[in-house]
């Protein structure tokens, strides 16, 4: 393996690699395998049953020659594929190694090789569930190994990637119904994968086939979701695992893109409401904050009619009231004001929204995009009651801010920046106020 490795280094500092030093390591890595004598004037004679090449040796070389530019690295490459796919363990432990190595290797082919290797290890079982000498009760996949090979697919930009998940899970579910083994019962993470690989669909507003049918992503997610807990809850505590199922759900109908001619059908916010309702149900307690943003950022985007923005300030006031903020949370809220209202925002719905920004005070999660959202529609009066400011300050800042106050895009959300003059925003920043109204705000932002 020293010497593959060795074969594979660059010759110059160019970084250039010699072609019949690929075919040197190539060479060998069969002779390891079994596959062939060493050739190429290599001196090595090796005992495969010894010397099987190791799985970070096989990466080194697939890289390699995924790399070269050689006509005949598709054939060497399969070669490759057929000596990962023969190589024997003793232990799961050592499986599950072999599997994470590959899903860190960053290689494209990675979710087929994995998904391959498990397959190879089932199709190696046998009917008992009493160990044999040939067949050793720990060298069989067990929950980790089939998480791994979800993750792969997980990991990967692949559009096909949630029915393959999907198919692992109806794999394990079959298992465990033939055979009643332990090692083959999905747990919540498991079905935590599959939810989450259907998260990357929701926002193309298509349907895709999957185990339930034709539907939307967060139509698959729910399903999912219904299922589990009654089949698979192992029992009355609520996970990290379970809470982030839930999360997920509530994302899912958040940024679902419903066609044009669904929306009187699909009701995202009905979704949002009835999946939080669930998981407060089994949590016995207030919601989690990224439970409730989820509902919140459903509501900022339900727009168009004044009855739906209407409906969405109610939904927001709601849930507001009933779950246990964050920073985010504050800011969502606010925002969810200003656009239901409109042009329409007087001074009772400001008053509102500065109530809100004293209640992130009171709880030391005051943000600087909080203080950006509240700025943009308050009075000088107001900024200096909230902020304690002088009177010139919030004049000066309330003049400028049309200017300077402007919105970006940050991945799929939408932040208010100032890019107008520093001196005038300096009043405003939360670097320099006290830390009881921002310290819990600074450290949620330090941890992203």
């Amino acid at each position: 393996g020293i010497l593959v490795q060795c074969y594979l280094l660059p010759v110059d500092c160019g970084h250039k690699q010699h072609p019949l030093n690929l075919e040197k390591a190539h060479s060998l890595v069969l002779s390891m395998a079994g596959r062939e004598s060493a050739t190429l004037d290599s001196p090595i004679s090796v005992d495969p049953f010894q010397n099987w090449p190791e799985q970070n040796t096989l990466i080194a070389l697939w890289n390699k020659w995924s790399e070269s530019k050689e006509t005949d690295k598709l054939e060497r490459i399969e070669e490759l594929r057929s000596i990962v796919l023969d190589t024997r363990v003793s232990h799961t432990q050592t499986l599950n190694v072999h599997l994470q190595r590959w899903l860190t290797s960053q290689i494209d082919e990675t979710p087929e090789i994995v998904e391959a290797i498990l397959m190879k290890h089932l199709s190696d079982l046998v009917p008992q569930e009493s160990p044999t000498p040939s067949h050793p009760d720990d060298a069989r996949p067990n929950p980790k190994t089939f998480l791994l090979a979800m993750r792969a697919w997980l990991w990967s930009s692949r559009p096909e990637a949630p029915q393959r998940v999907e198919k692992i899970l109806d794999l394990m579910d079959d298992l465990h119904e033939s055979t009643k083994y332990q090692r083959f019962k999905p747990i919540d993470r498991h079905y935590k994968y599959v939810l989450r690989s259907w998260l990357r669909h929701c926002e193309s507003g298509e349907r895709h086939v999957g185990t339930h049918g034709k539907l939307l992503a967060a139509e698959h997610i729910s399903l999912h979701l219904r299922q589990f807990p009654m089949k698979y809850r192992p029992d009355n505590v609520v996970s990290t695992n379970i809470a982030e199922c839930y999360e997920t759900v509530l994302d899912a109908w958040a940024r679902q893109e419903i066609p044009q001619e669904e929306h009187v059908m699909v009701d995202q916010l009905q979704n949002c409401l009835a999946w939080l309702d669930k998981f407060q149900e089994i949590l016995s307690a207030k919601p989690t904050p990224p439970h409730c943003n989820a509902v919140l950022r459903c509501c900022v985007r339900w727009d168009g009619t004044k009855e739906r923005r209407k409906r969405a300030y109610e939904v927001a006031s709601g849930v507001y009231r009933r779950g246990r903020p964050d920073a985010t949370t504050f800011v969502l809220v606010v925002r969810i004001v200003k656009s239901s209202l409109g042009e329409a925002i007087g001074e009772v719905h400001v008053a509102q929204m500065c109530d809100i920004v004293r209640d992130a005070k009171r709880e030391g999660l005051l943000s600087q995009q909080l203080v950006w959202e509240i700025a943009e529609v308050a009075g000088p009066q107001e900024l200096q009651n909230l902020f304690d400011v002088s009177k010139r300050a919030a004049e000066r800042f309330v003049a400028l801010r049309s200017m300077s106050l402007s919105k970006e895009k940050d991945g799929g959300e939408e932040l208010l920046v100032w890019s107008g003059e520093k001196e005038a925003a300096k009043h405003f920043s939360v670097e320099n106020m006290p830390r009881s109204w921002c310290h819990l705000a600074l450290q949620h932002q330090q941890k992203d």
